[in-house]
């Protein structure tokens, strides 16, 4: 796993996190200026790849099919599921939409990614924050 992500493009840091009974958790450090696929990243891993932690900016945008955010690939958004101790999820996704009637071009989120059979992508949101620019140089 860690051998195949030194691989990639962008690949700055891995580390194996915890391994317990078949299941591993692996975390990886990528330049953000490169464009890394959950594919890739899931071919590169050398074995089965259920869901990743993300944190990616991008544009947002909203239409008739979904909340989405574009950058290296085209995500869709959605809440993520409520954890055993509370009482519900939080709903990111109407911080989102706060964020698209503000008039926000580009955003920060983070969340559980995971592909389907057809290789759609979901983030499953914990947070989203504007990305403020920096101020330009003269």
């Amino acid at each position: 796993m860690l051998k195949g992500l030194s691989g990639l493009d962008g690949h700055k840091s891995s580390e194996s996190v915890d391994y317990k009974a078949g299941t591993g958790d692996f975390k990886a450090a990528f330049d953000a200026k490169k464009a890394v696929t959950f594919d890739a990243i899931k071919k590169a891993a050398g074995f089965t790849l259920e869901k990743m932690r993300i944190t990616v900016a991008g544009e947002p945008s909203r239409d008739d099919k979904g909340l989405w955010l574009k950058a290296a690939s085209t995500y869709a958004l959605a809440n993520r599921d409520k954890k055993k101790d509370e009482e519900k999820a939080p709903d990111v996704v109407a911080k989102v939409d706060e964020l698209l009637k503000a008039g926000e071009k580009a955003i920060r989120v983070t969340g559980t990614l995971t592909a389907d059979d057809k290789g759609n992508h979901t983030i499953r949101l914990d947070s989203a924050e504007a990305v403020k620019k920096s101020p330009e140089k003269k």
